[in-house]
């Protein structure tokens, strides 16, 4: 998928349209949001962190 984007990039980089690149921006933004997210060990680590760190966290 991404490289289906990165491929049609100078279209949409030269494109007069400016719907087009927010489009194409908004698909890149899905991809970096969905790649982390659907690994688990991403996410295992994550909470792992944030409970490691609890005491320091002043929130």
């Amino acid at each position: 998928m991404i490289m289906d984007v990165l491929a049609r990039e100078q279209k949409f980089i030269n494109s007069s349209v400016q719907e087009r690149p927010h489009t194409e921006l908004k698909k890149l933004n899905d991809i970096r949001f969905a790649i982390p997210f659907s690994i688990p060990d991403i996410l295992r680590g994550m909470f792992n962190y944030l409970n490691e760190k609890r005491a320091v966290m002043k929130d």
